[in-house]
């Protein structure tokens, strides 16, 4: 039965080693995905400074061509400021979807992660009911030798075990076994 105990024991050791292994894997992957994502967010601030720059040389250029692009009347403040809302609306939209992908990826990896856990445990279940099994099959192979090896014959040809026997004859620890009752004391003192 040790044995048993022995390799649960280094199977859950086993475990909790893979389960260590993948928090210091997600922390890792959390970690580089902040970096990544700062380094995006940083990108995508030179690139709308640089859009803003371009406009600015734009208007710079040719203010007439982005007053008359405005609507009939908008002026380039208008303009730059619309162009600015745009630039706000299109961070906050790449944000979003970085951020649901993250999302996605962590969901995917806590469904993969769970899904090994479970296998794991259900192989651990599998192999702790086989060795269940086995010492189940151990013990009733060793009762069946212990009570052949228990039986004696009797003068008629039947066979009974020893244990059986002793206990009927009350042998087996040289006392034999006397019913609990008071003494007749009280009865003969009554006769008096």
């Amino acid at each position: 039965m040790d044995f048993g105990k022995d390799h649960q024991g280094e199977s859950l050791l086993e475990l909790l080693s893979l389960r260590k292994e993948c928090a210091e894997l997600r922390t890792h992957l959390a970690s580089n995905t902040v970096r990544l994502e700062n380094e995006a967010a940083q990108a995508l601030a030179e690139c709308q400074r640089q859009r803003q720059e371009i406009l600015r040389l734009q208007l710079l250029n040719d203010p007439s061509s982005t007053t008359n692009a405005g609507g009939g009347g908008g002026g380039p403040p208008e303009l730059v400021e619309a162009f600015r809302e745009l630039e706000r609306l299109e961070l906050a939209l790449v944000e979003e979807r970085q951020r649901s992908a993250q999302l996605l990826e962590d969901k995917q990896a806590a469904e993969a992660s769970h899904a090994r856990d479970v296998a794991m445990l259900e192989k651990m279940l599998q192999q702790v009911l086989s060795e269940n099994d086995r010492l189940s099959g151990q013990l009733t192979a060793w009762e069946a030798s212990k009570m052949e090896g228990d039986k004696v014959e009797s003068s008629d040809g039947d066979s009974t075990p020893k244990a059986a026997t002793k206990h009927t004859l009350g042998i087996g620890n040289g006392e034999m076994d006397e019913p609990e009752m008071e003494p007749r004391r009280c009865v003969a003192l009554a006769h008096m």
